[in-house]
């Protein structure tokens, strides 16, 4: 597979030689296991993603630049591994087997917790799971083909700036595309779905070990972390945020690593990590920010010296600069598209709120006040595994400061947990207080709260360690303590094994039909057609058909003039499938060609439908739509326009003919 060879040249290789280089000016004849691991990922992610931000701000990502660049990155890799001390270093026996065992047993846990969501993924050949991916994958195919981050797309019927909310996640997809053939793209999106998972389970694992965890221990987090929380919503398709989760706890672990032994090396990687993350995703940068000022404060407690500030000041300088570097490498940070603003309006008026209540078919309504966004975040976190898990974590927490032998060992992760709970309170408290409008709101409190769960983990293999500590101070019996670590390991490993299968079984029930994408592929749609769905369609239309989706595009939160738009087309294209022969001027203003009428619930991967039965009857009727298309879950109409309708219902109930009601005039009037 050619994106996989690729990958492995300029984005593992690379890996391999920064941490074999770093070890050899480092000098150390043992290396920490859990550095060398992490520097691999950290080194090689960053290696692939800048090189592909550099191609797209200069030549072009091209197949002859890409492959070009692929082959300059490897064979520099292989001639740093040629070097003499790297030579040394590769023939010196570097780590002790049981670091090694750990290595491979980090990234054998994270696959076998993943395993039956990594199955399903890599089955799904035809799409992504989720509708969301559709558009993610639209964009890194439009970047493909323009050879840079382009500077318009079609959204909603409208030109809108380009999305480039995520410039090093989608330049680095683009990168991989434009090397492989077209049948082929889609192992492009399935190994970036997988590889963000393999980052995770290393920054659990590093980050577990850096803070006082045992081996054994920082393996059973592996599972929990894929397996739970966050995480295990966000890793099953392929999309910024979930790409993001492991980036994040990566950079965390690289820093924490580099101020516990005070390695400049390991310190300027976890920085480069960290400024790439801020070129993928806005909430997990925000998080990895307050886990990283948590990690300092903890490490500090344990050795209080004025040189170990500087160490954390010589890292936080690291950070700065690497993000600034990458700042003039892609020309932008993430979110820095959201330019536009949030219209910040409480009440019936927020159209943040309307937008959700649009797209899933919800009349409008008062949105939750905030106290009542508290109350259903508290709910969630007190029932159900999200309880056991709270039970479980404040245990482990109790195990940390039982004795002296546990406060010692595991004083840093003490100190951790409650410090970046705070600094994650911080964001959370602005977004929740700075703005009126119902999504910056949720964003606070049941969004950026969740990315505690990354770090929940941590506390769990800090628990084991600390109950292992005990056992061994009770017993004398050699074989008490590896009985209990391996039962926990075990039980770690079956709990999120259970879960991501539970998962996978949910997502397979819910993805689309190779058979219903054929069918509409085959029609082939002229791409500059415009198609109508009964219901948001994210991106899968323009994905599948190359034609334009008129109810697809971002959910505009912070782009008001798109917003407006699109809530108002949502609410005018529900009352045109309940009364299609009446609203036909709502196809005429908005320039529409096809019609797809959903038989079933998430035919084309989304829940966002409309509750519009039998509208499929109801265009049959007359002649101004033509049926193209007609399978079990599915139907497809062309409009025919005016000329060839024999009659309308009547203009009562008709909605957006033209004037300041309709979804032209909204835009205009929003922009004004």
């Amino acid at each position: 597979m050619p994106a996989v060879a690729s990958f492995l040249l300029v984005a593992v290789l690379p890996g391999l030689a920064c941490a074999v280089v770093l070890r050899g000016l480092r000098g150390s004849p043992h290396p920490s296991g859990p550095a060398f691991l992490a520097v691999v990922a950290g080194a090689g992610l960053t290696c692939w993603t800048l090189v592909a931000g550099i191609l797209g701000r200069t030549v072009g990502l091209t197949a002859a630049s890409t492959w070009t660049a692929t082959g300059v990155v490897g064979a520099v890799s292989l001639v740093l591994l040629a070097l003499p001390s790297s030579r040394r270093v590769l023939g010196a026996r570097p780590f002790p087997r049981r670091e090694v065992a750990w290595g491979w047993s980090v990234l054998g846990l994270g696959a076998l917790a993943w395993l039956p969501m990594g199955l399903l993924v890599w089955q799904t050949t035809w799409g992504p799971l989720g509708g969301t991916s559709w558009y993610y994958s639209a964009l890194a195919q439009q970047t493909a083909a323009a050879g840079h981050l382009p500077a318009t797309s079609v959204e909603f019927g409208t030109t809108v700036p380009f999305l480039s909310d995520y410039p090093l996640f989608t330049l680095g997809t683009a990168f991989l595309n434009v090397q492989v053939p077209a049948d082929q793209v889609h192992v492009v999106r399935q190994l970036l779905t997988t590889v963000p998972v393999l980052y995770l389970a290393v920054g659990t694992a590093a980050l577990a070990r850096a803070l006082g965890a045992s081996r054994l221990a920082s393996l059973a987090a592996v599972p929990i972390a894929i397996g739970s929380g966050i995480a295990i919503l966000k890793l099953t398709a392929y999309r910024p945020e979930g790409f993001a989760l492991g980036v994040a706890v990566l950079a965390v672990a690289l820093v924490a690593l580099g101020l516990r032994a005070r390695d400049p090396g390991v310190l300027a990687v976890g920085g480069a990590v960290t400024a790439v993350l801020s070129q993928v995703h806005g909430i997990a940068v925000v998080t990895a920010a307050a886990y990283l000022v948590a990690v300092s404060v903890a490490l500090w407690a344990k050795e209080r010296s004025w040189a170990f500030v500087r160490v954390v000041a010589l890292a936080a300088g690291l950070v700065v600069a690497a993000t600034l570097v990458t700042l003039v490498v892609t020309g932008s940070v993430a979110g820095q598209m959201h330019h536009g603003g949030i219209s910040d309006l409480a009440g019936r008026g927020d159209p943040t709120w309307e937008f959700l209540r649009a797209a899933r078919d919800k009349p409008p309504s008062e949105p939750p006040t905030r106290l009542e966004l508290v109350q259903a975040k508290l709910h969630g976190s007190v029932r159900g595994d999200a309880l056991w898990y709270l039970v479980v974590a404040l245990v482990c927490y109790a195990l940390l400061l039982v004795t002296r032998a546990t406060r010692k060992r595991l004083g840093p992760l003490a100190v951790f947990m409650p410090v970046a709970l705070v600094c994650l309170t911080i964001p959370v408290a602005v977004l929740l207080f700075g703005w009126d409008s119902y999504v910056p709101r949720r964003t606070g409190t049941l969004r950026m709260l969740s990315e505690a769960s990354l770090i929940r983990p941590v506390l769990l293999a800090g628990g084991a360690t600390a109950a292992a500590l005990l056992l061994r101070s009770r017993f004398r019996r050699s074989w008490v303590v590896p009985a209990f670590q391996v039962a926990v390991l075990v039980l770690a490993l079956a709990v999120g094994v259970t879960a991501t299968a539970h998962q996978a079984a949910g997502r397979k029930a819910n993805r689309t039909h190779p058979e219903d994408l054929q069918a509409l592929s085959d029609l082939d749609i002229p791409p500059d057609s415009t198609v109508l769905t009964d219901g948001y369609s994210e991106g899968i239309i323009h994905a599948v058909t190359g034609a334009h989706g008129l109810l697809e595009g971002r959910a505009p939160y912070t782009f008001p003039h798109v917003l407006y738009r699109a809530n108002l087309l949502l609410r005018e294209a529900r009352e045109f499938y309940a009364h299609p022969r009446a609203n036909r001027a709502f196809l005429d203003e908005n320039g529409v060609d096809y019609v797809i009428v959903q038989r079933e619930p998430k035919v084309l991967a989304s829940a966002y439908r409309f509750d519009t039965r039998n509208a499929d009857r109801r265009l049959s009727k007359g002649s101004a739509f033509e049926q193209v298309l007609d399978t079990p879950r599915l139907a497809v109409f062309r409009y025919l326009g005016a000329d060839g309708a024999e009659g309308a219902e009547g203009a009562t109930g008709a909605v957006g003919a033209s004037g300041p009601n309709g979804a032209a005039g909204a835009l205009a009037g929003s922009e004004g």
